[in-house]
């Protein structure tokens, strides 16, 4: 039996019994390493980022509609401390994970460790949502974009967002990945720190006011 790469017989040599190859890595280009390589179409990445992007795009749209108090103050976390709000999510990132396979391998608290799970998941977008808040708070009045509402100024920083994420892990192959990785984790320490938005980081404080759109145009008097 050959695991990883081929078998060069020799001249005359017989094989007694059975041949069995579990895994040819040449097909794969690979050459005698047996590792994995992934040959990925650009065009279907690309595809995949902007579907991504668009989806996320609406999701934001939905949840600030609906919870625009809560993605406000995440947002405001993030804005007011990125480091605290970094931290808190790479340790969030690193010690949920861990704590969730130890209540997956027991029995009675099996059921904890699926909504746990759904609750870092949501964490995640939710925090990517409030970083795309942002983002649009900042491209509307960059673009004079005096009518955008708190939920279409989230939708199109979150579009921008996720497909600037997308491009970077793709033009960027291995590095390009780690940096949505650590976007996401200020994002979901700003959902730690402010308890899904339902309470602010620093109570007492007045938020951190967005960029104020660039004045209108003055029409000309009339003569």
């Amino acid at each position: 039996m050959t695991f990883g790469g081929g078998v060069r017989r020799a001249e005359g040599a017989q094989v007694r019994g059975g041949e069995t190859q579990a895994w040819n890595n040449s097909r794969f280009g690979i050459g005698g390493w047996p590792g994995i390589v992934i040959r990925t179409d650009p065009l279907a990445q690309s595809t995949g980022v902007l579907l991504n992007s668009l989806v996320l795009a609406a999701l934001a749209l939905l949840v600030v509609l609906f919870l625009p108090g809560q993605t406000a103050r995440v947002a405001d976390a993030i804005q007011r401390a990125p480091a605290p709000s970094g931290g808190m999510g790479l340790l969030t990132a690193i010690a949920a994970p861990v704590l969730l396979v130890m209540l997956a391998i027991t029995i009675c608290l099996s059921p904890f460790s699926l909504l746990g799970g759904l609750a870092l998941a949501a964490g995640l977008l939710f925090g990517w949502v409030a970083l795309g808040q942002l983002a649009g708070n900042r491209l509307a009045a960059a673009l004079n974009w005096h009518s955008a509402s708190p939920a279409g100024a989230a939708a199109l920083g979150t579009f921008v967002l996720t497909l600037t994420a997308g491009a970077l892990s793709i033009a960027i192959p291995c590095v390009g990945g780690l940096i949505p990785l650590l976007v996401s984790a200020v994002g979901l320490g700003g959902v730690v720190l402010t308890r899904f938005g339902w309470r602010p980081y620093l109570p007492g404080l007045p938020p951190v006011a967005a960029p104020p759109p660039p004045p209108a145009p003055e029409e000309p008097l009339a003569a």
